[in-house]
């Protein structure tokens, strides 16, 4: 069997098996719209570069492992794209089974550090602008090309595709998508800054916290914080899921305490923001990436 269909065919299986009250109706919808994706991205053009920006995408490889491979032939599809890298926290991933680019590098990381990762990651990258997508979403090269445009022209704040916004109190507004303008908090596809990676551990020392303690359940939060003001959702058009987005075992927001851990996070953070001379995004890109 060929690797992209035997990758595909991770999909089919999950969707097939599982019941009508998990997948419902649409999973022949779902697998007719991720066989034309991966049919678009394998054998459309590249997306060309506008301006001089350039930017590394950084992808984390745990238990989605089948998407991997089409994230990344999404991203080499951008010329403005100059370096993707593949953190993989399994010990599944080999280098046979991606395309040869030599702006592409897999990198084996020791167990699993989850998703702040990627913010380690980037603080000892060069590069000045990245993206990091979350393994249960695929991006399309326009969607990439698009969102990263975004983030060039409007630097200050890191901008998304998925969002959440805080009503008052317990209310909350999830899965914000299809939306153009400022939200709370991103979810799931990040693009930012090297400052924002800057602001993003300094926010971390002023909590007294680690990049470890906010990892998979936090992360998000603090770099939605990370900016000179709210971060920016954008309508990039129809956004294709994983199905196992919202299964146990897989998706993170099923663990035990997740969302209380949430709240608590955020009582810090508005804390801290309320405190005399610490306004945590107006003062956002003032440290380094030390």
């Amino acid at each position: 069997m060929r690797p992209d269909v035997r990758f595909l065919s991770k999909h089919a299986l999950l969707c097939l098996s599982r019941g009508d009250a998990y997948f419902g109706r649409r999973r022949r919808e779902f697998l007719r719209h991720l066989f034309q994706w991966d049919a678009r991205v394998r054998n459309g053009g590249n997306i060309a570069a506008e301006g001089t920006e350039r930017a590394t995408v950084i992808l984390l490889n745990y238990r989605r492992p089948w998407n991997i491979r089409m994230l990344v032939r999404s991203a080499l599809r951008c010329e403005s794209i100059e370096r993707v890298l593949v953190c993989d926290n399994s010990g599944v991933l080999h280098p046979e089974g991606f395309d040869t680019d030599p702006r592409l590098e897999l990198r084996m990381l020791h167990g699993n550090r989850g998703t702040s990762a990627r913010f380690e990651e980037a603080r000892s990258c060069n590069s000045h602008f990245f993206l990091a997508i979350d393994d249960d979403l695929l991006l399309s090269p326009e969607q990439i090309h698009t969102l990263f445009r975004h983030l060039c022209t409007r630097p200050e704040v890191p901008h998304g595709v998925f969002g959440e916004d805080i009503v008052s109190g317990e209310e909350r507004v999830f899965a914000i998508t299809g939306r153009e303008g400022p939200v709370d908090i991103i979810n799931r596809t990040y693009a930012f800054t090297r400052e924002h990676v800057a602001a993003f551990f300094q926010i971390l020392r002023r909590l007294d916290m680690t990049n470890e303690e906010v990892t998979n359940r936090g992360d998000d939060i603090v770099l939605s914080y990370s900016g000179s003001g709210k971060p920016i959702c954008h309508d990039v058009g129809v956004l294709l899921s994983c199905p196992t987005c919202a299964m146990d075992g897989i998706a993170g927001f099923r663990e035990p305490g997740f969302w209380a851990y949430r709240k608590w996070l955020l009582e810090k953070l508005e804390n801290l923001g309320r405190m005399p001379g610490r306004n945590i995004r107006s003062q956002a890109g003032c440290g380094d990436c030390k």
